[in-house]
Parts: C-alpha cells; structure tokens; sequence
C-alpha cells in the first residue's frame, strides 16, 4: 500500500488500522500536530477514505510523513510542484513544509 493520489483513501484507511487509531484520534493527532490540520475532525477524515472529497496535495503529503512513508506524485502533482519550484520563496519560516524530496517519477494510467 503506497500514498498517492489515486490510492489516497486505501492508505489512508490501512494506516490508520495498522497503527490502531479510530478516525477521531487520528483527527485529532493530526489536528493537534501540525496547523495546515487545524480544522481536521473525524467527518472530514471519513470523507477523504471515502473518496468524497480530496485533501489537498499538502495534506496527503502530510499524512504521508505522519506514518513515514513516501509519498508517489503523479504527473499532475509533479507539474505543479516544478512550476513553485520554479518561483524560488524562502521557506525557512514557514511550518507548512514538508521535506519531501522527488527522486524519481513514474506515470499511472
């Protein structure tokens, strides 16, 4: 089981079962542990392993970090991010980072 867009909600869901968490004290963990989670809640999490809304790429990236495990971008997520690379910001002040580092790319039909 890999985090990517396509296969988000079955990681998610297996990851939260594997390390035992219900869906409200991961919401609450992940609310608690980061800001870009701060209006995370138990409806919203069951929504995202339902397919029923996407979090946002920051997010799934966050999740991804939480349980540390890769995240897999595909060809849409990997555009956009070497389009902000592209416009160099200075991100040493920003608790919105992630360290992610591409290493390579794969496409997904």
């Amino acid at each position: 089981m890999q985090f990517d867009r396509l296969q988000f909600a079955d990681a998610l869901k297996h990851f939260r079962k594997k390390y035992k968490y219900s869906q409200d004290s991961l919401a609450e963990l992940l609310s608690s542990s980061h800001r870009v989670f701060s209006s995370l809640n138990q409806a919203t999490l069951s929504q995202w392993e339902r397919r029923k809304i996407e979090p946002t790429l920051l997010r799934r990236l966050g999740i991804a970090h939480f349980f540390q495990q890769p995240y897999h971008y595909d060809a849409q997520e990997l555009k956009s991010v070497k389009k902000a690379l592209q416009h160099p910001v200075n991100f040493q002040n920003l608790s919105t980072v992630y360290e992610y580092e591409i290493t390579h790319t794969s496409h997904v039909s």
